[in-house]
């Protein structure tokens, strides 16, 4: 495990370009998210080589305002997480339609055309990112 929190846990996968990063239930995007991506460009400032990035939000209660101001810090904000070099693909786990929609989405130009794609569960993810890799 690279990190733990109270509303957030990283992990890396041992040898594999993959890292799992899974927003707990008390995680509050409002108080937590910027702590979160400070985090979470410490991690990929020190990597070598480009990894999956594997973002579960199954656990937390993300409503379409917390969706659409998430997603313009993320993909838009002064220095967007998502847009980092040493990520090579976005993969979110979750099963909300909105979600989904807003992946689809985040494929505009406005957005950077961020190629991202959504799975149900972590390990849906990694075996995707996994097929992937090679």
């Amino acid at each position: 495990m690279y990190f733990q929190s109270e509303t957030m846990t990283i992990d890396t996968l041992p040898g594999e370009p993959i890292i799992s990063v899974a927003l707990l239930a008390g995680f509050d995007f409002g108080d937590n998210l910027v702590d979160g991506i400070k985090t979470s460009f410490e991690l990929l400032d020190s990597l070598d080589s480009p990894v999956f990035w594997i973002l579960d939000i199954r656990s937390t209660k993300l409503g379409f305002e917390e969706l659409l101001s998430s997603v313009n810090i993320a993909a838009r904000g002064e220095r967007p997480l998502w847009h980092h070099p040493m990520i090579r693909q976005l993969i979110i786990v979750s099963d909300a339609h909105i979600v989904q929609l807003a992946a689809k989405g985040l494929s505009n130009s406005v957005f950077g055309n961020l190629a991202v794609t959504v799975c149900a569960t972590v390990e849906e993810a990694i075996d995707y990112a996994r097929s992937k890799a090679d």
